[in-house]
């Protein structure tokens, strides 16, 4: 299964939510492994949902912490990726990926300060996989599209993002998981609806 664009689908809390996801040609699965955050999981959840998943980067959803804290919850949740909003945590990030020319993990900035995202864009875009704005930042995004790697979040319905893809530059989308019904039963309209219009012939 392939998609026209790139998704990455957050908030992820369940096997359902990943499996259907990874099926479906998602690139991304974030998860939430901050304890005061709304769908955290834990660290056992995390390793049982990934060990049945194969051929999706895992993202781990940071908000603000420290370095140290950075480093222990790394050494709990292995990833390939890291979806970062504080923007001095993505600065310490880089400039340890400059002093070793390495960034062992895919890194996604998820901007809240466009002020902050216009000083420093061009300095940083070496090492940012992708931007993710707010889809409220979508007239923004236009603006910048054609030459940084945007995700818009939030919820699309497949009209928009049809609309969003013909009219912008725009690299993909941040969808969000919901918790299960009951273990093992889910409703999946809430992500079905743009993934499949996104399925590619």
């Amino acid at each position: 299964m392939a998609l026209r664009c790139t998704i990455k689908v957050g908030g992820v809390t369940n096997l359902s939510d990943a499996r259907y996801s990874a099926g479906m040609g998602v690139e991304m699965l974030g998860f939430c492994v901050q304890e005061n955050q709304e769908n955290y999981i834990s660290p056992e959840t995390y390793k049982e949902i990934t060990a049945w998943i194969s051929g999706v980067d895992f993202a781990l959803e940071i908000n603000r912490v420290s370095w140290q804290e950075l480093q222990s919850i790394l050494e709990k949740y292995p990833c390939n990726a890291l979806e970062i909003t504080d923007a001095q945590l993505v600065e310490i990030l880089i400039h340890n990926a400059e002093l070793s020319e390495n960034l062992p993990v895919k890194l996604l900035w998820k901007v809240e300060n466009k002020d902050l995202f216009l000083q420093n864009v061009e300095n940083w875009q070496k090492w940012i996989s992708y931007f993710v704005f707010s889809k409220a930042d979508i007239h923004f995004c236009k603006n910048i599209a054609e030459k940084y790697p945007i995700l818009l979040e939030g919820d699309f319905s497949a009209e928009e993002v049809e609309k969003i893809l013909a009219e912008t530059a725009v690299k993909g989308f941040s969808l969000r998981g919901s918790s299960e019904i009951a273990p093992g039963l889910k409703d999946y309209d809430h992500l079905a609806e743009v993934l499949e219009i996104l399925e590619t012939e």
